[in-house]
């Protein structure tokens, strides 16, 4: 048996242990599920809709911050301006 015949061996052992893990996975997550297929669905729905109003929120804090940065900086070059025509 050559160096390449061991090769494939070797990855045909880990393609099958692979997928025996996918199937034991399956099988576990289907018996061990709290929750029905729809229940499960449902609380995914309700805790996305959660995220969303808390993005929304975020976003709207992070735009107020920005305009208030923005007068901030404003006044700040304004008088930068005014010192400046002052000493010239």
């Amino acid at each position: 048996m050559g160096y390449r015949d061991r090769e494939d061996v070797t990855t045909g052992n880990e393609l099958f242990f692979f997928i025996i893990g996918v199937s034991v996975g399956v099988v576990a997550a289907l018996l061990l599920a709290p929750y029905s297929g729809e229940e499960t669905r449902q609380y995914l729905r309700e805790r996305v809709d959660e995220g969303r109003e808390r993005a929304g929120g975020m976003l709207d804090k992070g735009k107020e911050f920005v305009e208030r940065g923005r007068g901030s900086i404003g006044e700040t070059i304004g008088y930068g301006r005014k010192d400046f025509q002052e000493k010239i």
